[in-house]
């Protein structure tokens, strides 16, 4: 039986981890193209990221990651992101999956997941479209999961589903990467090198010591890390989410302001102050958003780490709507600097229509839905007392 190694890491700067994201940045700049045509991240821009410990940005600090504050690991996502979005895809994926498996399995579990010299690379999906059967020591699961993103490269994953049980919980489950049947089902129009693909098991066994039940709001579910892992759900990723369209609004913004620079510019452009106005708007749209993102996130964390009591609801969709509208106004951006890149950015590839692909696909993730500003919009109604 493995034992579990424990081990307390530094704590990283933002300024030390965004040097690290600058010294992959040759590496994943000459990976885009292939994954684009692979339809997964390249193994050179996994090696890179791994030697980096970006993987290692959200595990909990008893297992050497670094446990960061959610704006430290939005402002390194939108880094990744400014210069690949699958990449930057990829590490939030790996990030979240090992770090809900470090923090919730039991020590056998968690010494047989990380058992290496190095965090594991994990992938996962969040909803639980598999069944989950009780039988002795473990469990049998099977069903059908999709975007798994990092799958390829991935180790481990971190699967869910729901008990054959009266209760009907919802199971986490570490799983070898290895034992899953891929499906290639990852064509698709943006995001290509994410290798998103579709995954599926049939009876398979899953023991007591790789299994395990999140619960947010009680610390007793939880083994390790502090209160980062009792952030309501969706509320613990939306960050990471708008960290990628954030950094994708930042790196349209500046091709933006590149081509409407007098010096470097298109004159057609440069010269046309309705357009001027309008980078310039978008860029302080982008700005204040981000802005929102970090620290409502980063109040979140502090108003759980002093015992307040919050109204997950709220809070959860609070955060989607922030990354809602960064996701949104990354989208205009991104729509601007195609639109006024002309004829050009019918071609392929070039960097337009790469941004504009990419942020689009981006947009369809559950957690930016356009459902969420309705549920932000009946929030007060929520709170209002009804008397007869």
């Amino acid at each position: 039986m493995r034992k579990l190694k424990t081990q307390q890491s530094r704590e990283v700067s933002l300024g030390e981890l965004l040097e690290r994201v600058s010294q992959v940045r040759l590496v994943l700049e000459g990976c885009v193209q292939d994954g684009e045509l692979e339809r997964t991240l390249p193994a050179e821009a996994v090696a890179a990221l791994a030697k980096s410990e970006l993987f290692s940005l959200k595990v909990p600090r008893e297992l050497g990651g670094f446990e960061a504050l959610p704006s430290v690991e939005f402002h390194v996502l939108a880094a990744l992101a400014e210069i690949s979005s699958s990449a930057a895809w990829c590490t939030m994926v790996g990030n979240t999956g090992a770090a809900l498996l470090g923090a919730y399995l039991s020590d056998e579990g968690c010494a047989e997941v990380f058992g290496g010299s190095t965090v594991p690379k994990a992938a996962g999906v969040a909803a639980p479209t598999g069944t989950a059967t009780p039988v002795d020591g473990g469990h049998r699961i099977s069903g059908r999961w999709r975007f798994a993103s990092g799958i390829r490269h991935s180790d481990w994953l971190q699967v869910n589903a729901v008990a054959a049980t009266p209760e009907r919980e919802v199971v986490s489950f570490a799983v070898p990467t290895a034992d899953v049947t891929i499906e290639d089902t990852w064509h698709v129009v943006g995001l290509r090198g994410t290798g998103s693909c579709d995954f599926r098991l049939e009876d398979y066994f899953v023991p007591h010591r790789r299994t395990f039940v999140r619960r947010p709001d009680d610390p007793t579910s939880r083994k390790r890390g502090g209160a980062l892992f009792a952030m309501p759900r969706l509320s613990g990723v939306t960050y990471e989410h708008a960290g990628i369209a954030y950094g994708l609004g930042r790196r349209a913004l500046a091709l933006l302001q590149k081509a409407t620079h007098p010096e470097t510019g298109h004159p057609n452009l440069s010269s046309r102050d309705d357009v001027l106005g309008e980078i310039g708007r978008l860029g302080a749209r982008l700005a204040a958003a981000g802005t929102w993102v970090a620290t409502l996130h980063d109040g979140i964390l502090g108003d759980l780490e002093s015992g307040a009591q919050l109204d997950p609801a709220v809070v959860a969709t609070t955060a989607q709507t922030s990354a809602c509208l960064v996701t949104e106004v990354a989208a205009d951006i991104c729509a601007a600097l195609f639109r006024y890149s002309g004829a050009q950015a019918l071609y392929v590839p070039n960097e337009a229509e790469r941004l504009f692909r990419d942020i689009n696909a981006a947009s369809q993730h559950v957690a930016v839905g356009n459902y969420v500003y309705l549920a932000q919009a009946r929030i007060p109604f929520s709170r209002v007392e009804r008397t007869p």
